[in-house]
């Protein structure tokens, strides 16, 4: 016989998952002993996600944890927070509202600005003031983080968001930061997403989780043979084995899918071919079975057996989405409430819909939802949208706000183009303002499919701001031809105020991606500002224009111009636009090559953008301050003689902030500036490892400028390592991209770099080819990078055989370098000085030679730039033995060896070190034995007697004014002493300096 509808085909043991139920019960405990976590569950469709999710709970019970849910649906993937509004929703609806809205009142004015529906509750609230988009979206991440980690505070919280391929990008952003707050807190995320739908969004949330090692995952595979036999089994309560020809049959068709084998089995019972005789289970002959092919093919089947209004019920919930509200049913349907229940029952009892709480259903899977859908006629589906969106705006007036994403994707597929458009255009607006980018492109498209069917209608601010999108997201092409088009269309209009929009948009889309920014539209920029009497409209395109010239080559020109635009700020009160200025005055000046000038205006955007909390700004000025401090790729230029021990400190504060504020293309620039600090500083495996870790992120985000800076950063990196072929593919990857953008900077940048690894590898014509390209031998020098490849032309013609020229070529660059301060104190620019000694050297004049590069080797102690140190002693070796002075040639060279030697021990590659140990002491005359101070210095980390005294005294907590007076010697020496001290060990801090003295056994006794 027939089996009743009422029969579940629900297999009641959770069969194959014993080990990932194991594994989840481990974490859980963890989680309870506060140190939070995150478990991801992956998997088919079907493969038992959700039931994972189901029996993990059951096993930990609500007595020991506090449970949340939301859900990801793939109608809401463009809705900022669209899982946490789901999970908010369904606690003040369901949950214990008297321990909840206590946590939530505090935090309530900023969370009712994605969750309108909140002023039920909390009718009173009144909204903060918006911020910027970004600072707004991360003033909401906090929010939400409060609010969880204060529920924390009663019991353990398990917080499960479901179907994580469908999220939009706000969330995934959000999860990941809260992820970094998990490990003193006792909060588990359980998440799942499907594994064959990762989209490149999720893809690059799972890589992020996976670098970090943030995640643990259960990875959910379908069942075997006798796992598929077992559930029949149980099922069915068989005691006997289940035949071997149904069996194969039934896995050859569902390739063990659970899901899918629970509804080839209902599609059987209900068709009749399984029947139960009275005592057992039987079937009918296999040939004769009416097996489905698909689950389609399986949820139309028992359609089919509906009465006509139950199918009626469930076509008007499908368009719904996966989850159903019984008053939205019922407005639909026009049933009255028994009615309607009494077309639902069926719809539970066939396993297509759930029953999830009082008034809400759901489908029993995705899949369900979908092949109901699907089978719906196109008209048909078009026809019951529309109905859902006008029920929705009629039912939900007072909460309208609420549901204006649900009414924007109604609206669209019921090609009700007025209202979609309406809709599509708010849902745009708020995602903006919430700094999700991908949410704001789907809802502007579909503004503008809306719009075109509705003559009347303005384009330009839906170009504009889809544009602004499309940039956001790195699509260049695409974001530039939505901007021109608005451009255009606000000229043809003569609408100056959305010219100006739409122009600024493109101009900062063409700065960060191609230096050729035509500078007629810079002038009809500051026209328009001008014309429509906006001064701040027009500072804002003056900083603009300034900084595309700084990256344009033209520093002294762009100096000016910000300087007039940061005076406008102030005049303004403008401090955002002030701190933006000075950072950006601070990147021109060091493109200028005046180090410590830059640096004086980077402290102030720094003190600045902290106390108005700009993040972003600081964060860059940080960053680029460690740069500017540090001996990297100042060859040509004063030092701003910072010490390594600062620069850290700024990093780590820069990094901890784009972390903080999810800032992807602000890590990869906190990596590179770190790869060129610590590789200055002769700290080799870190500038490797920060070198990849740029790259890798530059790559995942697909960014090409940051690509080519990663590029450069390695091929600089191999070059300390005196490895040129590595270094020549590290840069011609780079210029092959640069070559696309049209970067007049990085472009200068790969090609200085390029033609010294031509150089290292003996390749004269390239070498100078490569230079031509930068700027002709006949041309002064104006810039940082131009002066750096006057430097290496320098070093060409040296190689050449030419001294005359390359001491030319020094002395010029010396003269010439900005900073008369830095003149005027006598402050050594080691590289040129190096340069100017080895040209004498060629010449025949010793003396001066010595002289030159004894100032040299000052300049790089006191900087602490080991790559160039080890190069000056090794010059200096080599003058000294020409001169008869073997005994100071002998000195030289060993400190050159003991300088290769401690950059070959940051190395922890084995490979990389032992080839740097063999190009560098190559170039090395044979080495001699040591004398005994040679030794001890040896045997000390390279720290000369003077050092190893001071030192000491460190450890005995003495200051830096009683160690000067102790030798007789100014505080700025011992500075210099100790910046040169801690290069040399790798420490950055007087305790760790006075550990050390214990460890080696320098401690002097301590004072009666």
């Amino acid at each position: 016989m027939a089996l009743p509808f009422d029969t579940s085909v629900v297999c009641p043991v959770f069969i194959g998952r014993a080990a990932a139920l194991a594994s989840f019960e481990r974490v859980f405990e963890q989680v309870k002993s506060g140190q939070g976590q995150m478990v991801l569950v992956s998997g088919e469709a079907g493969t038992g996600k959700s039931r994972l999710v189901a029996e993990a709970k059951a096993s930990v019970g609500q007595e020991r944890a506090r449970f949340l849910q939301g859900a990801c649906f793939e109608q809401d993937r463009a809705l900022p927070f669209a899982p946490l509004l789901d999970m908010l929703r369904t606690l003040l609806v369901t949950g214990p509202r008297e321990s909840s809205l206590p946590l939530l009142v505090p935090l309530a004015p900023e969370l009712i600005k994605i969750l309108p529906d909140l002023a039920l509750w909390l009718p009173d609230v009144t909204p903060t003031p918006a911020l910027e988009p970004e600072q707004e979206q991360r003033r909401l991440f906090v929010t939400l983080t409060h609010f969880l980690l204060g529920l924390c505070d009663q019991r353990p919280v398990v917080l499960v968001i479901e179907d994580l391929h469908w999220s939009d990008d706000v969330s995934l952003e959000f999860l990941l930061y809260l992820s970094r707050y998990l490990k003193a807190r006792p909060l588990l995320l359980l998440l799942t997403y499907r594994s064959e739908e990762v989209s490149p969004l999720l893809h690059h949330f799972l890589a992020t989780l996976n670098r970090e090692r943030a995640a643990v995952e259960f990875s959910l595979v379908n069942l075997t043979v006798d796992e598929v036999q077992a559930m029949v089994r149980t099922i069915f309560q068989l005691k006997r084995p289940v035949r071997r020809d149904f069996l194969e049959a039934l896995y050859q068709l569902t390739e063990g899918n659970p899901f899918f084998v629970e509804e080839v089995l209902k599609s059987l019972l209900v068709a009749g071919d399984i029947y139960f005789t009275g005592s057992i289970w039987d079937r009918k002959e296999l040939r004769e079975l009416h097996i489905p092919r698909s689950v389609s093919d399986a949820v139309q089947q028992r359609i089919s057996l509906l009465s006509d209004a139950a199918r009626e019920t469930l076509a008007v919930a499908a368009v719904g989405g996966l989850h159903v509200d019984f008053a939205l049913l019922q407005a639909l349907t026009g049933h009255p409430e028994h009615e309607l229940m009494q077309c639902i029952e069926p719809l539970i009892a066939a396993q297509l819909l759930v029953e999830t709480s009082a008034g809400q259903f759901a489908f029993r899977h995705a899949l369900t939802q979908q092949a109901v859908y699907q089978g719906l006629l196109a008209r048909k589906r078009k026809a019951l949208h529309l109905t859902t969106a006008q029920m929705m705006e009629h039912l939900y007036a007072p909460t309208l706000e609420a549901h204006i994403a649900e009414l924007a994707y109604h609206f669209y597929q019921a090609e009700a183009w007025t209202q979609a458009l309406e809709y599509a255009r708010r849902v745009g607006e708020k995602a903006l303002a919430l700094y999700a980018p991908r949410a704001a492109l789907e809802h502007y498209t579909h503004a503008l499919e809306a719009a075109t069917h509705l003559p009347e209608v303005g384009l330009i601010p839906l170009y504009r701001t889809r544009g602004q999108a499309y940039g956001y997201l790195g699509n260049f092409e695409v974001a530039r031809s939505d901007l021109e088009q608005a451009v255009y269309l606000a000229r043809a209009t003569e609408d100056r105020q959305e010219e100006w929009q739409s122009l600024m948009g493109l101009i900062w889309l063409l700065s960060e991606h191609d230096d050729q920014v035509r500078s007629d539209f810079f002038q009809r920029l500051l026209d328009l500002a001008q014309s429509l009497e906006d001064p701040q409209k027009y500072a804002l395109g003056k900083n603009l224009q300034a900084h595309h010239l700084a990256y344009a080559g033209q520093p002294e020109a762009s100096i000016t111009m910000h300087e007039e635009a940061l005076h406008l700020f102030q005049q303004q009160g403008d401090q955002r636009g002030e701190a933006r200025a000075l950072e950006f005055l601070g990147q021109t000046i060091a493109f200028y090559g005046d180090m410590r000038w830059a640096v004086s205006y980077y402290d102030r955007a720094i003190a600045l953008s902290r106390s108005i909390g700009e993040k972003r700004i600081c964060a860059a000025s940080l960053a680029f301050r460690s740069y500017a401090m540090s001996p990297a790729l100042k060859e040509p230029a004063f030092s701003a003689q910072g010490t390594l021990a600062a620069c850290q400190r700024d990093l780590e504060e820069a990094r901890s902030m784009a972390d903080e504020m999810e800032w992807t293309v602000g890590q990869s620039f906190c990596h590179l500036n770190a790869s060129w600090v610590f590789t200055s500083y002769g700290r080799l495996g870190e500038g490797f490892t920060h070198a990849r870790a740029a790259r890798e992120i530059a790559t995942e985000i697909e960014n090409p400028q940051w690509m080519v800076a990663s590029c450069c950063v390695l091929g600089e990196t191999y070059l300390v390592l005196l490895d040129p072929s590595q270094a020549l593919a590290a840069l011609e990857a780079g210029l092959a991209i640069v070559l696309t953008m049209g970067s007049v900077y990085w472009t200068g940048n790969i090609r200085v770099a390029l033609a010294r690894a031509s150089l290292l590898a003996g390749d004269f014509p390239r070498t100078e080819a490569t230079l031509e390209q930068i700027i002709a031998q006949d041309r002064a020098p104006h810039t940082i990078l131009e002066r750096r490849a006057a430097w290496v032309r320098g070093e060409l013609a040296l190689a050449q055989r030419r001294p005359d020229v390359a001491l030319r070529l020094a002395d010029a660059l010396i003269a010439s370098a900005p900073g008369e301060a830095q003149r005027a104190e006598g402050q050594p620019i080691p590289a040129l000085l190096k340069l100017r000694g080895e040209a004498l050297y060629a010449l025949g004049q010793l003396e001066e030679a010595l002289s030159a590069l004894e100032e040299a080797r000052r300049g790089a102690q006191v900087e602490g730039a080991l790559p160039l140190l080890w190069q000056i002693h090794r010059s200096l070796g080599r003058v000294y033995a020409a001169a008869k002075q073997k005994q100071c040639a002998h000195q030289a060279f060993a400190a050159a060896r003991e300088v290769i030697e401690s950059l070959a021990a940051s190395l922890d590659e084995t490979e990389l070190r032992e080839r740097f140990l063999q190009a560098a002491l190559s170039s090395m005359p044979k080495e001699q034995p040591r004398t005994p101070r040679q030794s001890a210095t040896h045997a000390f980390g390279g720290l000369s007697e003077r050092e190893r005294e001071i030192a000491q005294l460190i450890a005995q907590g003495r200051s830096n004014r009683e160690i000067a007076a102790a030798f007789s010697i100014s505080e700025r020496t011992v500075e210099t002493h100790l910046g040169r001290m801690y290069a040399k060990l790798g420490l950055g801090t007087r305790a760790q300096l006075a550990a050390w003295v214990v460890e080696k056994g320098l401690a002097l006794p301590p004072i009666s």
